[in-house]
């Protein structure tokens, strides 16, 4: 009998180192796993930031041209007002040109000239 205890004794205890052995390996599988994750993780954090600095350059073209289009738009705002300003006045001359009143269209159209750029 004290045979066969010694043998569980021994086999009691060759376990354990086995228990140790199985848990580094499983430690060590979830340490590679926990790494490859980590890795994919940092991946895909640099792809996110990546794709933040493409959408704010191009919000940055977007706000410049917006900008632009509407300095372009005060321009042609204000070449339309000055247009129907010098139309405005042609109506006028030719009004008093009907009535016959050539004072008053003599000062239109020198009105006319003085807001004319020259060509």
């Amino acid at each position: 009998m004290a045979i066969v205890n010694k043998r569980l004794k021994a086999n009691s205890g060759s376990s354990t180192p086995l228990r140790s052995i199985l848990k580094k390996r499983s430690m060590k599988a979830r340490i590679e796993k926990l790494k490859k994750e980590t890795k994919e993780i940092r991946k895909e954090q640099k792809d996110i930031a990546e794709g933040h600095r493409e959408i704010a350059k191009k919000l940055h073209l977007i706000k410049t041209s917006h900008d632009q289009m509407k300095k372009d738009i005060r321009v042609l705002n204000r070449g339309s007002a000055h247009l129907q300003c010098r139309l405005n006045i042609m109506f006028k001359i030719l009004k008093a040109r009907q009535l016959g009143d050539s004072i008053e269209e003599k000062k239109l159209v020198q009105l006319l000239l003085s807001i004319t750029p020259p060509n």
